[in-house]
């Protein structure tokens, strides 16, 4: 509570800082209306926050999915009003530099040819006018980007690939966050035809199911099980997926929702890996599934064992690992096994940057060098598929969601 206090003062004096900045704009309209208007709505904003953050506050975290629905929505509240006040308030802050500067080294109100009052109104006018940019961006990200469904198709020459599995269709789906989709049902369903149209030989899920909760799959059983690929559906747990993100009441509750989630996977026809492998076998042709836990740098959890998922398997056995967390195959995939392809989640790309066919970039390349595409060392192969859902904030800008079809084929 006392956070939350503090947090209330810093962001009313922000908000009073950024007011008096606008409201010498604001001066200059002479309708009454328009200038009572903007500044009911001005202080409606952080008012509404700050309401927002307490009916969360003591909302029952157990209650899924609408508590993480309401806690992701209140993210964008903030990011889509206090990201264009900041830049209003870096300019206003300009104004009263220059403003200073001015009453220190020019005595007067106009010297020099300039006026000093035009000046900082023109300043304001211009954080004014970025400031609809990000506005325009985060509006488009949540109502429409987080929707924009696309289908990845790459094709990945490998030299080892056994001849059997000659242009092998894998469709890889990650990071559905199906909380998320809360009240925007149809909207993900979509999603799941356009994967259906794809009709893979083999489907993988990367890891994070859920938010947090195993109720956020319900009535979600028939859209899974209707998938279909001929030579199996294979699934891993992300980070989500164990319930670490919630105050649970008891052990046994959280171990119950990840029993849930877990057996889940199972009644829609998905093999669940856990630290394990499974064998597909054409003809004298094998290929072997490995699946790990999740596996990622602090503070994210390690559950992930590669040795123990690789137990029994042969070093001539072509092999595909699925491993939410892209930083694994730096770890301990690459220079240290003869796995072929590995197939990552996680990222989201960070749901912000650029993606198209001739320019590719995420602030996530800070944290995350291999975030999102196609990776090759050698002839070991990474794929990072940017998810379909979003976690923290509700939307996509730049960085659309995605459904991956890989076609393997034998490099002659």
């Amino acid at each position: 509570m006392q956070s939350f206090l503090v947090f209330s003062v810093l962001l009313l004096v922000f908000d009073l800082y950024v007011y008096r900045s606008a409201s010498r704009l604001l001066k200059r309209s002479k309708s009454r209306i328009l200038r009572n208007s903007v500044q009911l709505i001005f202080w409606l904003v952080p008012v509404g926050l700050i309401l927002g953050i307490i009916l969360v506050y003591f909302q029952d975290q157990a209650s899924p999915p609408a508590y993480y629905n309401r806690y992701y929505f209140l993210v964008g509240y903030f990011l889509l009003f206090y990201i264009p006040k900041i830049i209003i308030a870096a300019f206003g802050l300009l104004s009263d530099l220059f403003a200073l500067a001015h009453s220190l080294f020019e005595k007067g109100s106009t010297k020099n040819g300039f006026d000093k009052a035009l000046i900082r109104i023109r300043l304001l006018t211009a954080g004014l006018i970025l400031s609809i940019i990000p506005f325009t961006l985060i509006v488009y990200g949540m109502v429409w980007g987080r929707f924009d469904f696309q289908l990845v198709r790459i094709s990945i020459e490998i030299d080892d690939l056994p001849p059997s599995f000659h242009q092998l269709k894998i469709l890889q789906l990650s990071d559905i966050h199906i909380g998320s989709f809360y009240g925007h049902e149809k909207k993900l369903k979509k999603a799941f035809e356009l994967s259906k149209s794809t009709n893979p030989d083999l489907i993988v899920f990367t890891g994070d199911l859920v938010n947090n909760f195993a109720g956020e799959l319900a009535g979600w059983d028939s859209d899974f099980s209707d998938l279909k690929a001929s030579k199996g559906k294979f699934a891993i747990l992300g980070n989500h997926d164990y319930g670490d993100y919630s105050i649970w009441p008891e052990t046994k509750a959280k171990q119950d929702n990840f029993d849930s989630i877990r057996s889940f996977f199972q009644r829609t026809g998905f093999d669940l890996l856990q630290n394990q492998n499974k064998l597909i076998q054409v003809e004298n042709d094998i290929l072997a599934m490995i699946g790990i836990e999740n596996w990622g740098k602090p503070p994210f959890a390690q559950y992930g064992d590669l040795e123990k998922a690789m137990n029994g398997l042969s070093d001539s056995a072509f092999k595909i690992l699925l491993s939410h967390d892209p930083s694994h195959w730096d770890a301990e995939v690459l220079d240290h096994t003869n796995i072929s392809l590995t197939l990552s989640g996680h990222t989201h790309g960070m749901q912000f940057g650029l993606y198209t066919s001739w320019l590719k970039w995420s602030p996530g390349k800070f944290k995350y060098p291999r975030w999102g595409g196609l990776y090759q060392m050698d002839n070991q192969f990474l794929y990072v598929n940017r998810g379909l859902g979003t976690v923290g904030f509700p939307g996509r800008i730049g960085m659309p969601p995605e459904i991956t079809l890989i076609t393997l084929l034998r490099k002659e």
